[in-house]
């Protein structure tokens, strides 16, 4: 727990203590890294550019398996149960042995011929393994053996051009008891009842980043960077910070009752859960392409 775990497109995976900021290893891939880290049961996985994803050690940055995929994985490997799970942008899921790197199953979703450059995790619930594709739909996959249990469409393409057909679903599902929330570009943000498949609410939405939580509210910004706070029993939407719009948000992460986005210019914002009110703000001195860690 008190060690940060990164890795950079230029294939360089490190582990630095947390407290004092010193590197305990750092390891350089052969290949640029496109997702990751994914970090547990011992291990830490990255996928590459070169379509595999790698197992390293956590103790120590040794690697120990590489295992080859269809396509690219943008999406951060999922690790639990022993296994790893492995989405490709091409829609194809896999599950490997977390020891052996054995193939144990792949699940061929596929994906429309436009996707956006950006893909949501697999979650893994009890034996499911919920994950969502760039057509709209989201699966739930049995974690042993690989077979679809029910696949739901989370939102529905429509209009004439590839670009107005697009609703990937590249935010990760938020899953909390029997219940996943869940967004989409040019689609919906909603709650999904797992035991019967059926939206508990929904409402139009345009969303391609990771979505917050907390006991009664989910935090979203949008793909023009408005951010919203709605209520998650039954979408009512609380407040929205129109402010920031065109600034290129990061995902919203939580600290407390504030919460906190990057931009493109390099400004970190703190808003109020409450009522979005902007409390503070500091110029860090680059981009802020990923979301911070709290």
């Amino acid at each position: 727990g008190n060690i940060i775990y990164t890795a950079n497109a230029s294939g360089t995976v490190q582990a630095i203590n947390k407290n004092d900021g010193k590197l305990v290893w750092s390891k350089q891939l052969s290949d640029g890294i496109v997702s990751g880290p994914a970090v547990a049961d011992g291990y830490v996985a990255v996928g590459t550019s070169r379509s595999s994803v790698i197992l390293l050690k956590q103790s120590d940055g040794v690697e120990t398996q590489q295992l080859k995929v269809s396509g690219d994985a943008l999406s951060k490997p999922s690790i639990t149960d022993n296994k790893v799970v492995v989405k490709t942008i091409d829609g194809i899921v896999y599950a490997f042995d977390l020891k052996t790197g054995e193939k144990l199953w792949v699940s061929e979703h596929g994906s429309p011929s436009l996707i956006l450059k950006a893909s949501s995790s697999p979650v893994i619930l009890g034996q499911l393994v919920i994950i969502g594709f760039s057509d709209g739909k989201l699966d739930a996959i049995d974690l042993q053996s690989g077979r679809v249990v029910w696949q739901r469409s989370i939102a529905f393409a429509t209009g004439s051009s590839d670009v107005e057909r697009l609703v990937d679903i590249d935010a990760d599902p938020i899953v909390r008891g029997d219940v996943a929330y869940l967004a989409s570009y040019q689609g919906y943000v909603g709650a999904l009842s797992l035991s019967n498949g059926q939206f508990i609410w929904r409402k139009p939405a345009s969303v391609y980043k990771n979505l917050a939580m907390d006991t009664t509210t989910l935090y979203v910004t949008d793909s023009d960077d408005v951010v919203w706070a709605i209520d998650k029993q039954n979408g009512q939407v609380k407040w929205k910070q129109l402010s920031l719009k065109a600034r290129g948000l990061s995902e919203p992460i939580l600290m407390g009752n504030r919460l906190i986005v990057g931009d493109r210019t390099g400004y970190l914002h703190v808003l109020a859960t409450h009522n979005g009110e902007l409390i503070a703000r500091t110029k860090l001195s680059a981009p802020i392409d990923i979301a911070p860690a709290v």
